[in-house]
């Protein structure tokens, strides 16, 4: 059985990929990595496999040289429709100021990346996707996709609030079933409990971490950035000679063409803190803080993203 392993660090998963060979007979033929550890990959001894780096995935690019994007019929587009429609809405971290990347170009992304995957499963005889985390990044929901229209299986990690604790799952539009996750009938682990009491305190002790991190980013001023980074690039020759680091496309270029600028950069991210606040403005006007009645708030979070994409 042939494996992609999809946005994996070295540790554990160099060593997962040799258990899962020698004891089950599950041969990687696929890595998705960060950059920075592809040294590790390479000295791994992971014979017959690929190694795309994370940071070319996300523009589309360092797929097998030897592979064709295939090209969806007009029924096969009609399967993909609904796929579309989420990868595409997905794709607006890809343009934060709102008018780099229009619809067109999106689809045409999308579509692109799911054909490359498309002719990658086949090519290389794929029966297995295993990913620590649930799809969010386009190029591996692209993956995921692929896996649907082919019928192979794609296990992931669903991340909870309880520590480290995660579920297994194999299909990101519905939770398994609890029989098929042997629930058993006892009490929650301490580290569940430990959680639900924590968010039973007053908020002040109950805040998330990650709320934190966004009350002290929004007490910055955004307007003295450029000034400052501009400063620390002055006295940096390693910061001046490298690029920004970012996946933003730039108007008027696909991903895979992108070459952004510092000044291109901070530029786009003004455009996208302006943007920002109009919205807290506009959401300002229409809530309130005062209420007269006790009430629950079921906060239902809006499409596929989470902060390591920012």
């Amino acid at each position: 059985m042939n494996a992609i392993y999809l946005c994996t660090i070295a540790h554990p998963w160099i060593e997962v990929s040799q258990r899962l060979n020698n004891e089950l007979n599950v041969k990687p033929s696929y890595f998705v990595h960060w950059n920075s550890e592809k040294n590790e990959f390479l000295k791994a001894g992971l014979k017959h496999c690929h190694f795309q780096s994370l940071e070319k995935a996300w523009k589309g690019l360092g797929f097998p040289k030897n592979i064709k994007r295939y090209i969806f019929d007009e029924e096969e587009l009609k399967l993909i429709a609904s796929f579309e429609l989420t990868a595409l809405k997905m794709m607006d971290r890809l343009d934060p100021d709102g008018e780099s990347f229009p619809f067109t170009a999106r689809q045409y992304f999308f579509r692109d990346l799911l054909g490359y995957w498309y002719s990658i499963v086949e090519d290389r005889d794929i029966e297995l996707v295993i990913s620590p985390s649930v799809p969010h990044r386009v190029f591996d929901y692209a993956l995921y996709v692929a896996c649907q229209l082919k019928n192979i299986k794609f296990i992931m990690f669903q991340m909870t609030p309880f520590g480290s604790n995660s579920i297994l799952i194999d299909n990101i539009d519905k939770m398994p079933q609890l029989s098929s996750l042997q629930a058993k009938k006892s009490l929650p682990s301490d580290t569940i409990l430990d959680k639900i009491s924590t968010v039973l305190e007053d908020y002040d002790k109950a805040i998330p971490d990650y709320m934190l991190r966004h009350e002290a980013n929004a007490k910055k001023s955004y307007s003295e950035l450029p000034l400052k980074a501009i400063r620390k690039l002055s006295k940096s020759y390693k910061l001046v000679t490298k690029k920004p680091n970012t996946y933003w496309v730039k108007q008027g270029y696909s991903p895979s063409e992108t070459k952004l600028t510092w000044a291109d950069f901070y530029q786009m991210r003004a455009k996208r803190d302006k943007i920002v606040d109009a919205f807290k403005k506009q959401y300002s006007q229409i809530t309130s803080s005062n209420f007269q009645q006790k009430f629950v708030l079921v906060a239902l979070q809006i499409g596929i993203c989470c902060r390591c994409c920012f």
